[in-house]
């Protein structure tokens, strides 16, 4: 998935990003509203907002707290702490 933003003239500030994936989905989110479009077979934003619950609900750690293990399988886990801990996440992988 990519992520380009937008920036303001005078600040340089992000002002918008647009995720898309490879099929062509697409999410728009304006940051000074939070306004998100979308379109396309695959829903994009609803897992950044589950995404983003989630890390409020562990307590917002930060990224020297996170960790990924890759196996010899090709299987990609994002953890946090610990390898083996309760919050770990697979990624999907794509074939």
């Amino acid at each position: 998935m990519r992520a380009p933003r937008r920036e303001g003239d005078a600040d340089r500030q992000p002002t918008a990003t647009t995720l898309s994936a490879p099929d062509g989905s697409w999410a728009h989110v304006r940051h000074a509203d939070g306004r998100v479009t979308e379109a396309g077979k695959t829903p994009l934003w609803a897992p950044i907002e589950s995404a983003y619950q989630s890390w409020n609900a562990i307590g917002r750690p930060s990224w020297d707290r996170l960790g990924m293990t890759v196996t010899s399988a090709g299987e990609h886990v994002v953890w946090l702490d610990e390898p083996d801990g309760e919050h770990r996440w697979a990624l999907p992988t794509v074939k």
